[in-house]
């Protein structure tokens, strides 16, 4: 799952989590740390570089952003087991975690998405899309991706909803999404710009009526 605000993704993560705890398959002891469970079955994400620990003594490199999967839970050590994606395993110990340096990885930002390649994606947008997320978002799915958009009622006001005189919208949300996909960043930017910039102040030339009210001969 692709989203692309930062609280977007941490609502996917627990709702994600929560099915997958409901349906049996994250298994034996949890852990907490930073704010976040974790047990075997759990999908996981670097947040930083750095050298940790094999299982066989050595030290591997892992790296921002790579994933996994949690294979066990040290609840003694507060450390945890993760086999990354075709990188091997390694130890994730207790202050890598208390750093939030792991997080869940069922849903990521798009930025952190560039370069994944996976079998189907499943993009959460909202009305901050632009073209270039937009395919990002889209490209990672190697045979499906299918966007979500949630319709709302924000062009309404409080007495419009009450006595049910608002209605939608001509254009439907697919066209919306149409629409957004088609801006670029740079010019969602330069809108954004415009708006904020403020008025220009105006300036008008003396004249001799000005001269003579302001005391200049």
């Amino acid at each position: 799952m692709i989203a692309q605000r930062v609280a977007d993704v941490e609502a996917l993560n627990q709702a994600a989590r929560r099915r997958l705890a409901h349906a049996g398959m994250l298994t034996g002891p949890e852990i907490t740390a930073a704010g976040r469970s974790f047990q075997a079955g759990d999908r996981v994400v670097a947040r930083r570089n750095q050298q940790l620990p094999t299982i066989d003594g050595t030290t591997a490199q892992v790296m921002n952003g790579q994933r996994g999967t949690i294979t066990a839970i040290d609840p003694a050590r507060r450390a945890a087991t993760v086999a990354w994606d075709g990188r091997g395993s390694t130890t994730v110990p207790a202050s890598y975690l208390d750093a939030a340096h792991l997080d869940h990885g069922y849903a990521i930002t798009g930025h952190r998405a560039q370069g994944l390649t996976v079998d189907h994606t499943w993009i959460k947008t909202g009305d901050t899309l632009y073209r270039e997320w937009g395919y990002v978002a889209a490209s990672r799915g190697r045979h499906h991706s299918q966007l979500y958009a949630i319709a709302d009622t924000m062009d309404a006001t409080a007495e419009e909803l009450d006595h049910g005189a608002w209605q939608p919208a001509a254009a439907t949300t697919a066209q919306r999404l149409s629409s957004q996909l088609r801006r670029s960043h740079a010019h969602v930017n330069a809108t954004d710009a415009r708006r904020e910039r403020p008025p220009a102040r105006r300036f008008t030339l003396p004249t001799p009526e000005s001269d003579q009210a302001l005391g200049f001969d």
